[in-house]
Parts: C-alpha cells; sequence; structure tokens
C-alpha cells in the first residue's frame, strides 16, 4: 500500500513539475491576430453597437406616449371577451360539481 501511494505520489509530482516547466518554456510566448480572433472582435463590436443602439432609443422615447388606437381598442375588447367567457365557464363548472348523472333513458337504451 505504501508502495502505491509513494507512486501515486511521485506520478503527481512530476505532473506538476510538467506544468511548471510548460508555464515557464511558454512565458515568452504571444498569440498574434488571427482570423478567428478579428471575426470574434467584430462580433463583439457590432453587439456593442447594437445594445448601445438599444439604449440611444429607449433614451429618445422616454417621454413619448402612445394614446388610444383602434388596434388597441380591438385587442382591449378581445382581451374583455376572452376573460369573460373564461369566467363563466369556470361559473358552470363550478355550478356542476356537485351534479351526479344517475341512469336516464338514454343510457338505458344505450345499454341494451
Amino acid at each position: 500500500e505504501t508502495d502505491i501511494r509513494k507512486q501515486q505520489f511521485d506520478t503527481e509530482k512530476k505532473w506538476k513539475q510538467d506544468g511548471r516547466d510548460t508555464k515557464a518554456s511558454l512565458k515568452d510566448v504571444t498569440i498574434g491576430d488571427t482570423a478567428e480572433s478579428n471575426i470574434r472582435k467584430q462580433q463583439f463590436e457590432g453587439e456593442k453597437k447594437w445594445k448601445q443602439d438599444g439604449r440611444d432609443t429607449r433614451n429618445a422615447l422616454k417621454d413619448v406616449s402612445i394614446g388610444d388606437t383602434a388596434e388597441s381598442n380591438i385587442r382591449k375588447e378581445q382581451h374583455g371577451q376572452a376573460k369573460q367567457y373564461k369566467a363563466t365557464e369556470k361559473e358552470t363548472r363550478d355550478g356542476l360539481k356537485n351534479v351526479n348523472i344517475t341512469d336516464t333513458a338514454e343510457t338505458d337504451i344505450r345499454k341494451q
């Protein structure tokens, strides 16, 4: 068991030393411009400009208020109808909670 632990320790020690050696040997290496880095830089600049345009637009339109339009009135009416429909549906469902369906003439005929 101690031999195995010693071997693991030595392996880990060598791995760490290799990492330090690699870091030291690559200390003077500099990465120049590549096509990929240029494209990423352009994308980043474009995204920054797009976000800034959005901020500028929001600031420019801060004081603008939208009044009633035909479209907003129609949407308001449709929303009211939908709410009314849902309320009716809920009332009907609640009203029928305690209803028990028993045998009827129709069910008797269907059973035959």
